[in-house]
């Protein structure tokens, strides 16, 4: 009985290291016209600042992958995401989800991935240069479009996710940390049952 129970309670914890999801992320495929990108939009409770959704992008694990904020280099892609992810736009009282680029002077955005800025699709008088460390969303508020505001002082209701080729792979040393601390306990038990 001590064994099942140890056995089940080792596979319980490896699971939930390694089995937890929240959410159903939707692949852009090459097939459909796309760049085999996955794609997800994420709720976050309270709110959330564009500093504070690139790193929790970052932690988020897809197909063995970490994420990052999306970035939008087409019209395509951006009707990729809208179409797959309205909430991402907002409410007719509500700003838009965060994206993934940042200003780094006035009007010069960039990628989170270091790709070439070379699309937007910016609402009517934006950029505006309202604040000095200013980040991209979508406009909301019946409004199409994207927005800058404040990376650190605005907060809005999420973030949009990619995960891609500039994704970094979960490191292997965790993966290998998680089972050799599964073997070491499945050894101590084995070890207490003979006695």
């Amino acid at each position: 009985m001590k064994r099942s129970l140890l056995f089940l309670g080792t596979a319980s914890l490896i699971f939930i290291f390694i089995g937890v999801a929240g959410a159903a992320p939707i692949q852009w495929t090459i097939a459909s016209g796309g760049n085999d990108h996955w794609y997800d939009a994420i709720a976050v409770a309270g709110n959330i600042d564009w500093n504070d959704a690139k790193i929790d992008a970052e932690q988020q694990i897809h197909d063995g992958f970490y994420g990052h904020l999306a970035t939008i280099t087409s019209a395509d892609e951006e009707s990729f995401i809208v179409t797959s992810f309205p909430q991402a736009l907002g409410t007719s009282t509500t700003f838009g989800y965060w994206i993934g680029a940042k200003e780094e002077a006035p009007n010069d955005f960039k990628w989170v991935t270091g790709e070439a800025f070379s699309y937007s699709n910016w609402n009517a008088s934006e950029p505006n240069n309202y604040a000095t460390d200013e980040a991209i969303h979508f406009f909301g508020r019946d409004t199409t479009g994207w927005n800058d505001a404040s990376a650190s002082t605005h907060y809005f209701a999420g973030y949009v996710v990619e995960w891609d080729n500039y994704s970094n792979p979960v490191p292997e040393p965790t993966t290998m940390l998680l089972l050799g601390t599964g073997l070491i306990g499945l050894a101590g038990a084995r070890r207490k049952l003979n006695k």
